[in-house]
């Protein structure tokens, strides 16, 4: 057992020097069902609630006597750190039809994504029909920390999805903001555990 997990561990390092390719990445929408879709959309739809309004009567009261507030929801930017490691090159068309297909149904018009293999290659603002045909760069090392400390550095920030395969490097600290890693292989999700964050895993 130790022999088998030192010879995974020696195929799935972690590399150290940032990438200088690019790549064309197309959105697949119809493959945006995967089993982390509902706890995906739980997790934004708290993340984007604003507060409660009577303008937004909550579908729980409608069977008492009497009208609950709903949650409120404005447009909202969703802000993604892409892990644009050599590993993930595979595996970023399905997550982004996900991501996109899950912000058209709250109501997040826009996408900020830092790119990031061991530095952050691109931090830029996408409309969500932008994510149909997604130019990445990167495909070096995994570090995400980079990325992290910029949107730490950014006071607006309060959450913040982070596409990984988990076989990265990151801030031990806590981050400012909240965090939904989303884990992309098994291997690397079962030996991912930083000390803060919710978790989804997709199969």
């Amino acid at each position: 057992k130790v022999l088998m997990e030192k010879a995974e561990s020696l195929l799935c390092g972690i590399g150290k020097e940032s990438g200088k390719a690019r790549q064309w990445i197309e959105s697949l929408q119809a493959a945006y069902q995967v089993n982390w879709e509902a706890a995906f959309q739980k997790w934004l739809e708290n993340a984007t609630r604003l507060g409660h309004s009577y303008a937004r009567p909550s579908r729980r009261g409608q069977f008492s006597d009497f009208v609950l507030p709903g949650h409120l929801r404005e447009g909202r930017t969703m802000n993604i750190i892409m892990d644009t490691s050599g590993s993930m090159s595979s595996t970023l068309s399905n997550v982004l039809g996900a991501i996109s297909y899950s912000c058209h149904q709250h109501q997040v018009d826009q996408v900020r994504i830092l790119q990031c293999d061991t530095v952050t290659t691109c931090d830029n603002w996408y409309s969500l029909e932008d994510l149909s045909n997604f130019e990445a760069f990167g495909f070096g090392g995994s570090d995400m920390s980079d990325a992290m400390y910029r949107l730490a550095s950014d006071l607006e920030v309060q959450y913040a999805v982070i596409i990984t395969d988990g076989q990265i490097q990151y801030p031990q600290e806590t981050m400012p903001y909240e965090v939904l890693w989303v884990l992309t292989d098994p291997y690397g999700a079962r030996h991912f555990t930083p000390p803060y964050g919710t978790f989804l895993n997709i199969n």
